[in-house]
C-alpha cells in the first residue's frame, strides 16, 4: 500500500484495498464517504444544485460546509452557543447549531463541540485533516485483517479503536470524539514533573489485564 499526497491534491491509497479507503479520494472533499455519502461526481453536483437552489436545504460539504464551520466557530469560547444561518449537513447529521464544550491549548486553537440536534461530539481542528483521514481508512483495514485472522495479544483481540475523521475543507476538519477518553494532558494533571512518564501507568492503576488490553491496542 502506498500513500501519494500533494497539498494542492486530495490524496490518493494505492494498493489491494476495497470499501471506503482509496475510492474516497477520487474525486476530492465532496466525494468524501461519511460526509454526505457522495460516491461519484455527479451525485455531488447534483447536491450542489440543489442546495445552491434553496435557501432552507442544508448546507452540503463541499459546497462550503468547511469554511462555513471555519468562519462560526473561530475565536469562539467555552461554553459559547453557535447558531448557523441555515442548516449543514455533516457526517449524515443536519446540524443548526454547535455548542463549545472545551478550548484544547493547541497551535490551532482546536476546540471540543458538540453538534445539535443529535448531541454528536467533535474535535473542531482548523485545519487540513485529509492524511489523518487516509491513515484512519488504512487503519480500519488493518483491523479486519487482524480480525479475519484471529490475531490477539495477551488474550486481547490485537485492533486499533477506530474514530471517524471528516476533512471538510482546507481549513477544518472534525475528529470524533471518542467516549470516556483521557488526554496525555489531562493524565498528567497533579503529577510532579518527574512522575509524568508513569501517567499511564498510574491512571490504569497497574492493572494487568487493563495493560494488557492497551498493549493489544496501541499501534
Amino acid at each position: 500500500m502506498a500513500l501519494r499526497y500533494d497539498a494542492t491534491q486530495p490524496p490518493q491509497l494505492c494498493g489491494p484495498w476495497q470499501g471506503d479507503t482509496a475510492p474516497a479520494f477520487a474525486h476530492g472533499y465532496p466525494q468524501l464517504r461519511g460526509l454526505d455519502g457522495c460516491g461519484s461526481a455527479s451525485s455531488a453536483s447534483a447536491s450542489a444544485r440543489t442546495a445552491s437552489s434553496s435557501s432552507s436545504a442544508p448546507r452540503r460539504a463541499g459546497v462550503g460546509v468547511g469554511a462555513a464551520l471555519a468562519a462560526a466557530l473561530a475565536g469562539r469560547r467555552q461554553g459559547e452557543r453557535v447558531r448557523f444561518p441555515q442548516p449543514m449537513e455533516v457526517g449524515g447529521r443536519s446540524i443548526t447549531s454547535a455548542v463549545v464544550l472545551r478550548e484544547f491549548r493547541t497551535a490551532t486553537r482546536a476546540v471540543l463541540v458538540e453538534l445539535q440536534p443529535g448531541g454528536a461530539r467533535f474535535i473542531c481542528k482548523f485545519e487540513d485533516l485529509r492524511m489523518e483521514h487516509a491513515l484512519m481508512a488504512a487503519l480500519k483495514q488493518m483491523n479486519a485483517r487482524w480480525r479475519s485472522s484471529g490475531i490477539s495479544l495477551f488474550g486481547c483481540p490485537v485492533q486499533v479503536v477506530p474514530y471517524d475523521i471528516l476533512p471538510l475543507s482546507v481549513e477544518l476538519g472534525l475528529v470524533e470524539a471518542v467516549p470516556n477518553s483521557r488526554t496525555l494532558c489531562d493524565l498528567s494533571r497533579g503529577l510532579p514533573h518527574a512522575e509524568r512518564h508513569l501517567r499511564v501507568l498510574q491512571a490504569l492503576a497497574s492493572e494487568p489485564r487493563r495493560l494488557d488490553r492497551l498493549a493489544a491496542t496501541s499501534v
